[in-house]
């Protein structure tokens, strides 16, 4: 079965959250995504957006085919159409590498997101590794920064 290269950011980032949307998955680490910066828009949802010399930190997963149909169905019910499947490039391990991430179509403004949101965010952070700098980056962005 092919394996296909997932970067997640977001509330993807939290392992309950992936297990409830597509189930259990064989590879997970931490990276970052080349060329785009974590911003918050569209209804105080993360999305990334390109920036050249900026990272966007996430986690790289590999999940099949089925799997991405489900985040596929997730993506276009709940928000409206605004993300599409988009190849980007991410560091993990020291090395780039090329993967699938859910790209925004149409920059949306700035909105608060909501804790719940946000924490889960944080949390995914917290359980990949990353250290108070990272967090502290996203906390900037959810205000706006």
């Amino acid at each position: 079965m092919v394996k296909i290269k997932y970067f997640a950011y977001g509330s993807n980032m939290s392992a309950s959250v992936m297990r409830r949307r597509v189930g259990k998955w064989t590879y997970e680490r931490n990276a970052s995504a080349v060329g785009y910066k974590l911003v918050f828009s569209s209804y105080g949802f993360a999305d990334i957006i390109k920036s050249s010399g900026s990272s966007a930190p996430g986690v790289l997963y590999e999940l099949d085919e089925s799997q991405m149909n489900k985040l596929d169905e997730k993506e276009d019910r709940h928000y409206m159409k605004l993300y599409r499947r988009g190849k980007i490039r991410v560091r993990v391990g020291g090395k780039i590498v090329g993967a699938i991430a859910y790209v925004k179509m149409k920059r949306t403004p700035f909105h608060t997101p909501n804790k719940h949101y946000l924490k889960l965010i944080l949390g995914g952070l917290k359980s990949h590794g990353y250290g108070k700098g990272v967090t502290r980056r996203i906390m900037v962005a959810a205000r706006g920064g």
